[in-house]
């Protein structure tokens, strides 16, 4: 595994949540992969994770950050709620901890044109049950949190 660090930053369109990623994976090294489902497809949401990843969504107040769920229910689709840029899908830890599960939108950062297009068709989970869709998570999602307040994505 390579000691280098890499972290990209990004946000919404008006500013009002950023996104980080913390990596030990270069975008170029990275597999993405589109979502098929209705809700991804729409919005042209482009994934990569990594459980070794560290993943933080900050909204500025927690007025601007709007949580959207459908299907089983199991984890929330992070909006701005003032532009509506859809940030990733972020799910909470089973102990209620700081660090939960997320799957970043990659459309959202600064340089999202580092990262490979998606090779193959689109994911589709329709057949997944809720056991395995979480374990799969768990597994596979990156390691994230969600911050509100000013912070160190603030210029």
């Amino acid at each position: 595994m390579s000691e280098d660090k890499f972290c990209y930053e990004g946000g919404c369109h008006c500013g009002a949540i950023s996104l980080k990623i913390e990596s030990h994976l270069a975008a170029s090294d990275r597999a993405t992969r589109a979502c098929g489902c209705s809700f991804c497809a729409t919005r042209g949401a482009l994934y990569a994770t990594d459980p070794e990843d560290r993943v933080t969504f900050q909204a500025k107040d927690e007025s601007a950050l709007q949580r959207y769920r459908f299907g089983h229910g199991s984890a929330d689709f992070l909006l701005c709620h003032h532009c509506g840029g859809f940030l990733g899908a972020f799910m909470e830890a089973e102990d209620g901890g700081e660090w939960g599960y997320a799957v970043p939108n990659l459309q959202n950062l600064s340089e999202s044109n580092l990262f490979p297009a998606p090779s193959g068709a689109p994911m589709d989970y329709d057949n997944e049950s809720e056991a395995d869709r979480l374990e799969r998570r768990r597994a596979r999602w990156s390691r994230a949190q969600v911050k509100f307040g000013p912070g160190h994505f603030d210029k």
